[in-house]
């Protein structure tokens, strides 16, 4: 289940624009860290905030040297996690190999929806599927975003709130399984 703190604190309500995207997790080659620079650079208008640590920090740092809208936050605790998912508008986890994608749940359970690499488990739980965007690797991963920042404020709102419920049913279905 999610720490009770993904559930419990007060939820900060969906943006009403596309400002803020993140990617929370290990900054090593199977997270593909490097694409979501590459969009970076392509989306210049939207800010990426990367929170983490991990081998790749330092040479992702440098690559994204001369990109005002790349922000690196360094390990973060669970409360400062929760502060840069709320920042957010959406997660992504562009990974090439994600055994579920916790993050992900998480970022639904803060009522934002996800990007997240169709081969991870999380795809496996139908129940969150509407919470959830799924990301084909052998696309760039700007097609994606560009998808998504096309579609009506309104129905990312939509997911948003659909994540929310995913991830409360999901919990309260696991509690009550124990």
């Amino acid at each position: 289940p999610l720490q009770p703190i993904f559930l419990d604190r007060p939820l900060r309500a969906y943006p009403e624009r596309v400002q803020r995207i993140c990617f929370i997790g290990r900054l090593a080659p199977e997270k593909n860290v490097d694409r979501i620079i590459d969009a970076a650079r392509k989306l210049p208008h939207i800010d990426f905030l990367i929170g983490g640590d991990g081998p790749l920090r330092n040479a992702l740092q440098s690559s994204a040297a001369d990109l005002k809208n790349v922000t690196f936050s360094g390990w973060l605790s669970r409360e400062e996690l929760i502060g840069l998912i709320d920042q957010s508008s959406l997660l992504l986890l562009p990974s090439k190999i994600e055994t579920f994608g916790s993050v992900a749940l998480e970022a639904m359970a803060r009522g934002r929806p996800a990007l997240v690499s169709s081969n991870a488990g999380i795809h496996d739980w139908p129940q969150l599927a509407d919470g959830l965007f799924a990301y084909d690797q052998s696309r760039p991963l700007i097609d994606a975003l560009r998808e998504i920042l096309a579609l009506p404020m309104e129905q990312l709102a939509r997911k948003a709130n659909a994540a929310r419920a995913a991830a409360e049913g999901l919990n309260h279905q696991t509690v009550q399984q124990w």
